[in-house]
């Protein structure tokens, strides 16, 4: 089966996090033509965005200290990723 990597780092992301959360695990076809491979990483943030992911069961790294953008987080979650195709997905949007 096809490997996707779904690369979302998250920021204070709080306010949107379960709906992108959901976007991403819901697509159609999950599970039946492809396998998701979701990799988060936390850029330390400070609102609920860290409870958000362990209430949904959602293992995620982190960066250490805030590096101010995400480009670190998608160098971390780069080199984490197995998948046969690897995506991004910023923490405010959502895929229909």
């Amino acid at each position: 089966m096809t490997s996707v990597s779904v690369i979302l780092v998250t920021y204070n992301s709080g306010e949107h996090l379960r709906k992108t959360l959901s976007s991403v695990l819901s697509q159609k076809g999950r599970d039946e033509f492809f396998s998701i491979e979701l990799i988060v990483v936390d850029d330390c943030s400070t609102d609920n965005t860290r409870e958000i992911l362990q209430q949904n069961n959602i293992t995620f790294l982190t960066t250490g200290h805030n590096s101010g953008g995400p480009n670190k987080g998608r160098n971390m979650a780069l080199k984490a990723a197995t998948g046969d195709y690897i995506c991004f997905i910023d923490h405010d949007d959502e895929w229909e």
